[in-house]
């Protein structure tokens, strides 16, 4: 895992590195700007650098990748743990008191290198479990027993700004937060590759198929999972969605239907048709999108 962000970091300070070079070369343009004489000439808006940031991508300077990357930048202040979070439903989870075929059917399927752990209920995270203490144990002919081999949980509010957060894990030394709302009830969980992808995209591993969260049926239909943010769906199709309360496109077809979701429910957002595919237990898992022809 170690290896994994070292390497994420290194990619992300070589992409980042035509940022410097778009710099230099509109230093001369802030400089005039800075200098223009009038009362706020000392002041450079967001707006500005934004602008700078457009002109160096019409002119070459830099491409779109990186474009979108320097403009995360500007966005990335303004995000919060229950922005970027695993919600509780989809955290993968063990409990304290699992049998020993449990734990090992559960390690045998679970995807993550890191496991809360948690004791009556998903609302009471008693630790972390993590693989290399797994392996470990193992090694070293112990029993691996869950209440044995637990790390402190780290803990952190939904409405905690994610660079805040990224400080605060980078100074306790941890790659996993579990994100609590403010009665301590589990909202869900923040990783470090969570925040460093609100920077540079998703970073895909083994267990990552790339646009798992997308499948195309035709030129203008997909099937959707519901759990892919708004914002990430306007990326990828190129368009405009607005969120209403939830952040989710699942979550945006709750807010327009105002009531419980069914299989088969429709809503339409502008030229975006989007349909409950599969929904269990009012939980809407996935959605047919389909677009007008034009768009």
């Amino acid at each position: 895992m170690a290896l994994r962000f070292s390497r994420a970091i290194y990619i992300i300070s070589i992409i980042l590195k035509p940022t410097v070079i778009l710099l230099g070369i509109f230093t001369k343009y802030l400089t005039k700007k800075m200098s223009d004489g009038s009362e706020n000439s000392d002041k450079v808006t967001e707006e500005d650098l934004k602008t700078i940031v457009d002109v160096g991508e019409e002119q070459g300077v830099i491409n779109n990748e990186e474009s979108e990357i320097i403009n995360n930048v500007f966005d990335f202040g303004g995000s919060f743990a229950s922005d970027i979070m695993t919600p509780r439903t989809n955290m993968e989870a063990i409990a304290i008191d699992s049998t020993k075929e449990e734990l090992d059917k559960f390690l045998i399927e679970c995807k993550h290198s890191r496991i809360p752990v948690y004791g009556e209920s998903i609302d009471n995270i008693v630790g972390v479990l993590h693989m290399k203490d797994i392996v470990t144990f193992i090694a070293e002919g112990r029993e691996p027993i869950l209440k044995d081999m637990l790390r402190q949980t780290y803990y952190a509010y939904e409405n905690m700004n994610i660079i805040d957060l990224f400080q605060s894990m980078k100074k306790m030394n941890v790659s996993l937060a579990i994100v609590v709302d403010e009665y301590g009830g589990t909202e869900g969980l923040v990783s470090i590759e969570d925040i460093i992808e609100e920077l540079v995209g998703d970073i895909y591993d083994e267990y990552d198929p790339a646009d798992e969260k997308v499948y195309k049926v035709s030129d203008n239909e997909f099937i959707v999972d519901a759990s892919m943010h708004i914002n990430d769906f306007n990326d990828y199709f190129d368009k405009n969605l607005k969120e209403v309360k939830n952040d989710s496109v699942g979550g945006l077809v709750i807010d327009y239907l105002n009531r419980l979701p069914k299989t088969g429910d429709v809503v339409k957002v502008d030229d975006v048709t989007l349909i409950c595919e599969k929904v269990e237990r009012y939980k809407i898992n996935l959605l047919r999108v389909k677009f007008d022809s034009e768009s």
